[in-house]
């Protein structure tokens, strides 16, 4: 289609008219007056009349023609790319542009980051904009985008400014909430041209809801003109840290930790001696291990070993040398220390020595020789199930219920109170146990149990009739341990147990369902599995606790679990370990999800100051300041601005100042190298204008072009200089003598 300004076009039109009106004035009539001499000269103009018409009507064309062809140029014609311009190429125009901050975008090309690239690219796309337009710039990643300009503003020069200043951050990427924000930001804006722009990678996870995308903007795309810039060439090679978690007993101060840190090849080639170290804070590497080869898309873990020096919160952090995405090189887990570890047991009868419920189980506590318990960190109390309901549980990390036959009401609620504050609950049941009071108070009116327990099954008396657990597949944390071969197998009988039957589907549950009065409830997962597939060992999370159930005794009156401590050791410590981390799991958050910190009732009204990663810890004028206030009757911390993967360090003043850390740890996904498929990219050039722009272009320009159209204005000046040196040259021809 063609465009041109009608105004100059008008006046080009009219400038046609000049050499006509002049060539008429001069046919106008004269008076005539005869003069002799005049008969010889009538002669030679009859004779040459017809030559002097053509000849004048040629340059009068000739004339017209450059009158008309300048008045085009001035015009500036245009063959329109698409629609929606009106006659004026030059419209004013309506944006939002929505510039791509996640992590893939710190990806190098080299000397530069397709974050830069990104930069470049919106702020050329803005000096693209005709006079008199305006722009709302919205950062996109994995959440619903907001500012730093969330409504269109006519200082084009803030906007760029604005762009050039921003910072890519450590979040995942979904596009699809920006398009919609951006669609809906320009709903109500009628005067002039609506645009969007969509800066970002061709990275796949991005564009993981591409149909929604396509479809919202073809919905609108007779009002609104969508423009998408990919940035960045195609990465090969990317090795990240994938994970990191603390796999042994409980975090206690001064006292060697398992961590498992596992890294991921994303690449397309197989990836040699990848270095990992381990270091806690700002010391130096603790520990380091080398994985010799890690095949393009495959996990392996590194077992590492550190030790927290003091009591209270601390930051854990691996590393791997840092390659053409440094985000993903780098993963910090918080871990809170402790300084020793309170566990109630509770059975029948504590005073029956070896006979005991509980012998075993006390024994692999306290795995040492009896004049080092007391110097041992776990402390553990036994207490007969009758002293129950007059105990206060949450002097106590952990909970040991061995073959308690039941309990009164008042003491379910009080689990139900200790498990919302964190505690945990470890239940073995026994031939004592009432199985129709566990169910109905446990699990039908608290939810509680994992799993409902049904029939006893086996014959305690018969050694040569038993079950026996898994050797291999273990997914659950706890159980991990022993995919390693080195750690032995899990040859243990068992004589006798009670069903345990799951309520739900575990893979098909919700990760988590809410209880009416607001109490959070896992879904229940299974731990340990017998040969035949049914569970041996399950938990769910219950509020801020856990709840572990197993399906046979703590002594070896149902199996010989006890008589083997290289598995019942490791077995116990690593159930601890799990239930005090569930006290910790708020600690460690993923990057954009809120923190929220459980404060004691004496601190609502204090002043939080929390510092972000990188930030000086002592200089206060750099941190965050938060107030401590309450969330219904709870005295709550709040913190949402957590963007940039790390350890964020709070401290909260007063008469009895506490600090503590918390960590934002990325998504593993936006490690991944998949790009949009070709398909994918044609499919969305029939919604979209769609520009793969690596920087060697003025963006600006080609998206003038794309706007205005292909202006030919050159051409017909080109066209009129001719046309003016022909009439130059013929009018002087036709005025020489004859």
């Amino acid at each position: 289609m063609w465009f041109l300004n009608p105004a100059l076009a008008i006046f080009g039109a009219a400038a046609v008219s000049i050499p006509i009106i002049i060539h008429l004035l001069n046919k106008r009539k004269f008076e005539r007056v005869v003069w002799a001499a005049m008969r010889f000269l009538r002669v030679s103009v009859e004779q040459n009349q017809r030559r002097v018409q053509i000849e004048d009507i040629l340059l009068l064309i000739l004339r017209c023609l450059l009158l008309l062809l300048l008045g085009l140029a001035l015009a500036r014609p245009t063959i329109k790319s698409f629609g929606g311009g009106g006659w004026f190429g030059q419209a004013k125009v309506t944006a939002v542009l929505l510039l791509d901050n996640s992590y893939s975008m710190t990806a190098r090309d080299g000397n530069k980051s397709r974050f830069d690239e990104a930069k470049q690219a919106a702020v050329q796309a803005i000096e693209s904009l005709p006079t008199g337009s305006s722009v709302a710039v919205l950062f996109a990643s994995d959440y619903i985008p907001t500012g730093p300009i969330p409504e269109p503003t006519f200082d084009l020069e803030l906007a760029k400014n604005t762009i050039k200043e921003a910072k890519p951050s450590d979040r995942a990427t979904d596009l699809y909430p920006a398009v919609r924000r951006a669609i809906d930001a320009l709903k109500d804006k009628r005067a002039g041209q609506r645009e969007i722009y969509l800066i970002t990678d061709a990275q796949a996870l991005g564009w993981r809801k591409f149909n929604d995308i396509r479809n919202a903007l073809e919905e609108v795309r007779k009002d609104v003109h969508p423009n998408v810039v990919l940035v960045g060439a195609a990465q090969t090679r990317n090795v990240g840290i994938s994970g990191l978690r603390l796999v042994s007993g409980p975090s206690v101060a001064g006292h060697p930790l398992h961590f498992e840190v596992q890294v991921t090849n994303y690449g397309l080639d197989d990836e040699k001696d990848v270095r990992v170290k381990l270091r806690v804070g700002n010391d130096p590497p603790s520990d380091e291990g080398t994985i010799d080869t890690l095949p393009k898309g495959a996990s392996r873990s590194v077992p590492l070993w550190a030790k927290l020096k003091t009591e209270g919160g601390h930051s854990v952090t691996a590393t791997i040398e840092a390659d053409r995405l440094p985000a993903d090189d780098v993963r910090t887990l918080a871990v809170r220390a402790l300084p020793q570890v309170k566990v109630l047991v509770v059975e029948n009868d504590p005073s029956r020595g070896r006979e005991s419920d509980s012998f075993y189980l006390r024994g692999a506590l306290l795995p040492v020789p009896r004049v080092d318990i007391e110097s041992h960190y776990n402390k553990v109390t036994t207490i007969a199930a009758t002293e129950l309901d007059t105990t206060k549980l949450d002097q106590y990390d952990a909970v040991f219920l061995c073959n308690v036959p039941d309990f009164s009401e008042q003491t379910a609620n009080a689990f139900a109170d200790y498990l919302k504050r964190g505690g945990g609950l470890v239940i073995f049941p026994g031939e004592a146990v009432n199985k129709t009071a566990y169910n109905s108070l446990l699990l039908e009116k608290h939810q509680f149990l994992p799993a409902a327990l049904g029939d006893s099954v086996g014959d305690a008396g018969k050694d040569d009739q038993f079950f026996s657990l898994q050797d291999k597949n273990f997914d659950h944390p706890i159980a991990t341990l022993w995919n390693d071969a080195q750690s032995g197998t899990l040859n243990v009988h068992f004589f006798r147990k009670i069903d345990l039957k799951p309520t739900v589907d575990e893979k098909a549950a919700p990760e988590k369902t809410v209880a009416p009065d607001g109490t959070e409830i896992g879904r229940p997962r299974t731990v340990l599995r017998y040969q035949d597939g049914s569970p041996a060992m399950m938990e769910r999370t219950w509020g801020a606790g856990r709840v572990v159930l197993f399906s046979s005794t703590a002594n070896t009156a149902w199996n010989d679990l006890g008589a083997r401590p290289h598995v019942f050791i490791p077995l116990l410590s690593r159930t601890l370990g799990s239930i005090v981390s569930r006290q910790d799991e708020g600690l460690n958050v993923k990057v954009g999800e809120r923190f929220n910190w459980r404060a004691e009732g004496r601190m609502v009204g204090r002043e939080a100051l929390v510092y972000k990663p990188g930030t000086d810890t002592m200089n206060a004028a750099v941190a965050e300041r938060r107030e401590i206030g309450r969330a219904g009757n709870l005295p709550l911390l709040t913190f949402d601005e957590t963007s940039t993967a790390g350890a964020y360090t709070v401290k909260v003043g007063g008469d009895e100042p506490v600090n503590f850390v918390f960590a934002a740890q990325p998504d593993a996904d936006e490690s991944r190298l998949d790009e949009l498929a070709n398909q994918q990219v044609d499919d969305l050039g029939k919604v979209a204008d769609v520009t793969k722009w690596s920087g060697g272009t003025s963006l600006a320009e080609t998206l003038t072009k794309k706007r205005v159209g292909t202006e030919f204005w050159k051409y017909l000046a080109l066209i009129a200089l001719a046309l003016a040196t022909a009439e130059t040259i013929l009018a002087h021809r036709f005025s020489k003598a004859k």
